[in-house]
């Protein structure tokens, strides 16, 4: 059996409660930064959920604090059963926020 590396990362939830989460991850990509040249990310598997929909995504990981948006979303997940209207702001209610 092939043992899989794993990542420790931690996660916050939308009241700012953090979480330290260890599990393996699927790879690891390579991310062009500018300018400081290339930044190897691991990738996860997991769950996100939009509203009701339950979409099954691989995640690099890589420190968001310091951006206004904490999860990025790849066009290849949003093809799975999703429409995006960019002229609508939170359609399914305002995230709660700590």
């Amino acid at each position: 059996m092939k043992k899989r590396k794993k990542v420790t990362f931690t996660s916050f939830d939308s009241h700012g409660e953090s979480r330290r989460i260890t599990c393996p991850y699927i790879r690891t990509v390579r991310v062009k930064k500018r300018p400081s040249g290339i930044d190897l990310r691991p990738v996860i598997a997991a769950q996100i959920r939009i509203a009701s929909k339950v979409i099954d995504a691989q995640i690099n990981l890589t420190d968001r604090t310091n951006f206004a948006y904490k999860l990025l979303i790849g066009r290849k997940d949003l093809r799975k059963g999703l429409l995006i209207d960019s002229s609508q702001r939170y359609r399914f209610g305002k995230p709660d926020t700590p």
